[in-house]
């Protein structure tokens, strides 16, 4: 199969591959060996995207490795949780051992705040941990912790277009203006 047979075109103006229940089944008969093997389905259609974005499980897996193998950048969402700081640190030592072997030009563009509450100590206590320890990785955007995520998910929708004026919504247009100022 070729790249561009799997390709969905939606009614949003997004093109995607979509993931399937096999992938796990695929990615438990991976071997190492095999760790450029996204890199030959992305490079046909390349030339063809302005962006490609490819959304991995927060494991370390082949999957996630053969993911950053082919990136340019890493976008890295954050809960704002206690777990989620924790897996964090392991995040970005992945990466670095990624940096140092398969892919020396791949870097961290930054770290997004995701579903947080204000209102909870765990939320403030995981934005100033990120904030102090990981000086200049941080968006100054975060998106809020909101039913409305799982409503868009529900009717299969991004929220941007579910709500367009929704907190979320605009903290994902402003994330999308970081990135498109950043290419120019």
């Amino acid at each position: 199969i070729q790249t561009e047979e799997v390709i969905t075109k939606t009614s949003f103006n997004l093109d995607i591959i979509p993931a399937t229940p096999d992938l796990t089944e695929t990615e438990s008969n991976m071997r190492a060996t095999q760790v450029g093997l996204l890199k030959s389905l992305i490079e046909p259609i390349d030339k063809k995207y302005d962006f490609i974005i490819i959304d991995t499980p927060p494991s370390e897996s082949y999957l996630t490795v053969n993911a950053l193998a082919v990136a340019d950048e890493v976008l890295i969402p954050l809960q704002a949780h206690f777990l989620a700081m924790r897996g964090l640190k392991e995040v970005l030592e992945d990466i670095e051992r990624v940096k140092k072997g398969l892919n020396p030009k791949l870097k961290v563009s930054g770290i997004l705040p995701t579903m947080v509450n204000n209102r909870t100590n765990i939320s403030k206590t995981v934005l100033e941990t990120v904030k102090n320890e990981y000086k200049g990785l941080l968006y100054p955007i975060q998106t809020d912790f909101s039913i409305r995520h799982t409503e868009a998910s529900l009717v299969g929708l991004p929220i941007v277009l579910y709500e367009p004026k929704h907190q979320g919504s605009e903290a994902y247009f402003k994330l999308a203006d970081i990135f498109l100022k950043k290419g120019n």
